[in-house]
Parts: structure tokens; sequence; C-alpha cells
């Protein structure tokens, strides 16, 4: 064999060998840990490798979280992780012994620590900016919360939120008016509809029939209500 030709041979046999064997096509999986992307070839691992991975040791202080969307799980640290999947997982991890409990839309949800901003909220509930965030509260009026707050999971009966138009539609005689979630007296829905001066407001239930809605009276407005008035002799208007 010329020379030429057996250094030719021998070279492309090097070039076949330069990826290790074993390695060749080795598929990569990936996951997110507090916003930090992962990559690994194993496609189940254990809640400890993964905490590891990210560099937080030891694993024991840990509580790993999955966001699911909606719901959260909380992950054991010896559970195996399939992170086979077409999308890649989120997790979020906590330095703490304790979980949190509260319910989004009467969705389960587990955290790690005792307060949980608006912004955190609204990313692991998967809240669109079209849609509130309220502390659904028994004892007083909801709370509607801002951007800027923060929720004390930890206080009794905070831990059930749920979410609500930005703005909710409710009609008049057929004519629609765009108000925040809330409560309103039945002196507030009538300045806002401009209901004539001595006329009785009226709650349209869903059955047909007519619940007058005196002027202290809270009515806790909901998305497609509909109201009418009448004068005091107890007319329709």
């Amino acid at each position: 064999m010329p020379q030429e030709r057996r250094l030719c041979k021998e070279k492309t046999t090097m070039e076949v060998h330069e990826t290790p064997p074993g390695h060749a096509g080795q598929h990569h999986y990936f996951y997110t840990i507090d916003g930090h992307r992962f990559e690994t070839s194993d496609e189940v691992q254990d809640a400890r490798k993964l905490l590891q991975k990210a560099g937080l040791a030891p694993a024991d202080d840990y509580v790993l979280i999955e966001v699911l969307r909606p719901g959260t799980r909380i992950i054991g640290l010896d559970e195996d992780v399939d992170l086979d999947g077409t999308e890649t997982r989120e997790f979020r991890s906590f330095l703490t012994d304790r979980i949190f409990n509260f319910t989004v839309d009467e969705i389960g949800y587990a955290w790690g620590r005792a307060a949980i901003t608006e912004p955190e909220l609204r990313d692991v509930a998967d809240v669109p900016a079209g849609k509130v965030i309220f502390l659904d509260r028994h004892d007083q009026e909801d709370l509607v919360l801002e951007e800027s707050s923060s929720v004390d999971l930890d206080a009794a009966g905070t831990e059930h939120l749920r979410t609500a138009k930005r703005l909710i539609t409710v009609f008049y005689k057929d004519k629609p008016f765009e108000l925040e979630p809330g409560k309103y007296t039945g002196a507030q829905l009538a300045a806002i509809f401009a209901v004539p001066s001595q006329y009785q407001l009226d709650l349209v239930k869903p059955n047909g029939e007519f619940e007058e809605i005196e002027p202290a009276k809270s009515v806790k407005i909901k998305d497609g209500m509909h109201f009418v008035s009448h004068p005091p002799c107890g007319q329709s208007s």
C-alpha cells in the first residue's frame, strides 16, 4: 500500500475514535432550579442529586418543590424524577424544614417560606396580567393584592386566594359597566348606574327573580350580573 494511502487511512481511523465510546449521540435532559438552568445525561435522578448539582448542599437542609402550573409538588430527597419530556422541569428550593400550604382558585400549592409576594403568586399560579389576585376573607372585605403586596402564609385565614378579571362587567338595563372586583353598597351602585332618585335598585337573579338592593346593603359583584330599577310604587321602570 503506498505511504500516502496508509497515512490517510490511519488519520481517518483516528478521527473516528476522537469521540469517546458511549458519548456519541448521548441525550441531554434539562431542568431549572430557582431560575438557573442545568443539564444532565441521566434521564432519571433523585432530588438529592438535583440539589447537589445546583450547589445546594447539604441537600438534607433543603426542600425541593416542583412548579406544575397549576399547582406545585413537594419532591422527597430520595424520590426519583424522570426528566424526559417535552418541557423543561421547573423547581424551587427552600432552605427550610417547614412547608406552608395555600390555594389559588381551589388548587393547592406548597411553599417553603412564610411569605409569598404577589409576583411570585402570579408566576407559580400562572395568573395572567388581565386578572387580579385577592385574599378571600369571610370576616371582612376581600383584599386585592397589589404588585408590592406580600401574603403572610403563617397567619390564620390567609391561605385561600382567588383570581378575577381585573375589571368585572355588570349590566344595568343591559348597559355594560366595567367595575373593579369587590363589594359595593346599593347606594354606590345606584350612583354608578345613575339610577333615578327614589328608584329601587334590583339584582336580577339567574332564575329571573328580583332581589331588592337597599342603599346600605353590600353586594359582592360578579362578572355578568344584571341590575334593573323600579319606582317606589313597585312598577318596573
